[in-house]
Parts: structure tokens; C-alpha cells; sequence
């Protein structure tokens, strides 16, 4: 335990920690391991040598979230090794942001810092890290959405940097937001740690909330951007059916009576 809390206050050591730990839990047979389930797909895809069909196959759905395989597909191929490596790391950056983020929050927290990294990491109730090439995704959005947190948290306290962590944490929100929808409930996450951190600053709880609000204005029209983008824009331009419809919430919006209770 000595050893561990050592290492989470050293700002190099756990780093280095952490990605041996994520590659001994996932890579230890990485050159024995191959592409799974939705990841043939895309080798499909890229067996094809045409980046223009990525954009092609998400173009029904999610037009971009094609953009991660157009820009890695020429360098990492269809070779199962160097896209598991790539996966590991793409884990490995989101739980550095978590660790991050947690620091912001609670400063002298290192030792559970470091625990919360390792569990979000080595979390067992999630057995498809092998799934190598569609994860990847998944887990480079996570570390855009994690890092746009943290970046939004420092630019709470840094006045000389205000503008640009700002805009970095605006545009990995609406990108991320954008290409996967899945972490768009977590948004409403962001006041609550905008509230946590005036606290701790020793604002009065009702300063507290109301700063945390003002301050989260630019990162709510995120959401509404993306309302508009998914529910409105879209659908008029795409006529194909929805493969993932938001049936249920228009459901709720249209016949409150009927869809909540559903819900």
C-alpha cells in the first residue's frame, strides 16, 4: 500500500503504472488474439482500400463516427496485433483523464485517484476489450468526453488558459457528442462538477449552484445543438430507416401519456 500511494503521487510513475497493468490484463496474448464480433465489419471495410466507404457505411446512422477508421485504417490495416495495442492505449488515455479528473476534484485524494483509474480500467463487468477494432471507438470517444471534463473543470480556475480550455473542452463535448451518442446523459454530470469545485473554493452553496449553471451555458448548447442535429437535421436529410431510432423518446415527446409510463 506504501508502494501504490507512492506512485500515485509521482506524476510520471502511475501513468507508467497504469499502462502496465492495462496490458498485462489485456495484452499478454495480444499476438495470439484476433478480431471478434462487429470488428469484421470493418476489416471488411477496410480490406477494401477505399476510405470513402467507411463514410458510406455509417452514413445511415452515425455519418461521423466513420472518422476514426478513415484516419487510422491506412496505418494500422487489418493486423489484429497493432489494433488490440491500439485499443489498450485508447483505454489507457480515458482512465488518465479519469485520474485527472478525479485530482481536480478532490486534490489530496492521490491514492483513491489512482484506485478509481485502476477499477475504471480493470473494471470485470465489461469482457470485450478484445473486441479490438470496434471499441476503439468507444474508447476514444470516452477519453474525448473524460479529457473535455477535465478541461473544462481547469478552465474554472485558470484565467490565463480560460479561452482555450474552454474551446478544447466545447469541441471534444460536440465532437464526441456527434459521432456516438452514448455518453449524453453524462453531461448533465458537468454542472454538478462545476458546483463540487465552488465549493471547494469556499463559494456559498446558492453562489455555488448558480456559477456552476452560468458556467455550463456554452456545454448546454452542445446538447441542444445535438438535439437539433439527431431529431431534426438528419432525419430530413436522410431517408433511409433509422436503423437506431430514437422511437421511444419521440414517443414521450409527442404522446407523453402512452410513452412515459412505457419508460
Amino acid at each position: 500500500m506504501t508502494i501504490f500511494r507512492r506512485i500515485t503521487r509521482h506524476p510520471a510513475a502511475f501513468p507508467l503504472f497504469l499502462l502496465l497493468t492495462l496490458f498485462m490484463a489485456y495484452g499478454y496474448q495480444i499476438t495470439r488474439m484476433g478480431f471478434y464480433w462487429d470488428d469484421w465489419s470493418l476489416v471488411y471495410l477496410a480490406d477494401l482500400k477505399d476510405l470513402k466507404e467507411f463514410w458510406s457505411f455509417y452514413a445511415y446512422d452515425r455519418p461521423l463516427a466513420a472518422w476514426l477508421y478513415v484516419a487510422l485504417s491506412p496505418f494500422l490495416g487489418t493486423n489484429p496485433v497493432r489494433w488490440q495495442f491500439f485499443a489498450i492505449i485508447a483505454r489507457w488515455a480515458g482512465c488518465m483523464g479519469f485520474w485527472v479528473l478525479f485530482k481536480q476534484l478532490w486534490p489530496k485524494r492521490y491514492m483513491e485517484a489512482g484506485f478509481a483509474a485502476l477499477l475504471l480500467g480493470l473494471y470485470p463487468g465489461f469482457s470485450q476489450q478484445p473486441v479490438s477494432m470496434t471499441y476503439s471507438l468507444f474508447w476514444v470517444l470516452y477519453a474525448m468526453f473524460i479529457w473535455s471534463l477535465a478541461a473544462s473543470i481547469s478552465a474554472l480556475t485558470d484565467r490565463k488558459n480560460r479561452a482555450w480550455l474552454m474551446a478544447l473542452a466545447l469541441a471534444g463535448s460536440l465532437f464526441e457528442t456527434l459521432s456516438m451518442e452514448y455518453v449524453i446523459g453524462l453531461e448533465i454530470l458537468r454542472p454538478v462538477l462545476f458546483f463540487l469545485v465552488f465549493l471547494r473554493l469556499g463559494t456559498q452553496w446558492k453562489n455555488a449552484i448558480k456559477n456552476a449553471l452560468v458556467r455550463w451555458i456554452p456545454y448546454f448548447l452542445v446538447i441542444c445543438f445535438f438535439a437539433w442535429y439527431r431529431f431534426i437535421y438528419f432525419p430530413a436529410i436522410n431517408t433511409d430507416p433509422e436503423a437506431n431510432a430514437p422511437l421511444l423518446l419521440r414517443e414521450i415527446l409527442t404522446n407523453p401519456a402512452s410513452g412515459l409510463p412505457r419508460l
